[in-house]
């Protein structure tokens, strides 16, 4: 797509934003490190996902572009922004087009998340968790941090790996959730699960992801010895 479409498109679907999304959507935030939850929204738009700031939704007009909605009281926005800005162009990154105070309007990428994968039994080849590394070293190396990666932000398709919310990634605080999935994959998921075709279902990968967040939160995480892995990813400490 040339720019000047380009344009006219992320004109046209702000639009429809401002003049139908915004004005008859309820998007609230009940618990901060849980999901926000979409109460109402009109039709056509879909809601593809819902993270612990932000609504994320498409519209059948524009399927190359998706908004995401912050729900009110939860910051990042403009922090996000910058991350984007940061980014700039990288094939494991959407693009962020436009951004106001209350939406960004973002490429929208193509895939299942890891969760999902897991939920249904569908393989996921290293060559993904690959992608990831790959692509937090670019972002370590544009002044910002792998921070709060896990199985619903990282999608994959077509074998290939892509970082769906980057909203984190100015903080500087020390997070291992990254390295931690990928530890699990090496040592549980491909020599046990993988082979197998396990489904794990939603409600096991729920306990197991309350379980984690209280053990990172016990300290235990930084009285441990720091892997090379760890360091090569830039991502120790206490994830939150």
């Amino acid at each position: 797509m040339d720019s000047a479409n380009e344009s006219f498109q992320i004109d046209e679907i702000r639009q429809i934003i401002e003049g139908d999304l915004l004005p008859n959507l309820v998007v609230r935030s009940i618990h901060p490190h849980d999901p926000v939850v979409v109460n109402r929204h009109p039709s056509p738009w879909t809601v593809l996902g819902c993270g612990n700031y932000a609504a994320v939704f498409a519209h059948p007009d524009h399927p190359n572009h998706v908004v995401k909605v912050y729900a009110p009281g939860r910051p990042g926005l403009q922090e996000e922004r910058e991350v984007y800005r940061r980014i700039g162009v990288h094939q494991a990154y959407s693009v962020c087009h436009h951004a106001s105070d209350a939406y960004l309007v973002l490429n929208r990428l193509e895939g299942v998340t890891l969760y999902d994968c897991l939920r249904h039994g569908i393989r996921i080849p290293p060559q993904v968790i690959k992608d990831v590394d790959e692509a937090i070293k670019y972002a370590i190396g544009r002044g910002l941090h792998g921070h709060d990666l896990h199985g619903r932000n990282i999608l994959m398709h077509q074998g290939r790996g892509f970082i769906v919310d980057i909203s984190d990634f100015l903080n500087p605080q020390p997070c291992r959730a990254w390295v931690d999935i990928r530890k699990a994959y090496y040592r549980l998921y491909l020599p046990f699960i993988s082979p197998l075709n396990l489904r794990i279902p939603g409600w096991m990968l729920s306990v197991i992801r309350k379980c984690y967040r209280i053990y990172a939160k016990s300290g235990l995480f930084a009285r441990g010895k720091t892997t090379a892995a760890t360091n090569s990813l830039g991502c120790s400490g206490i994830t939150s």
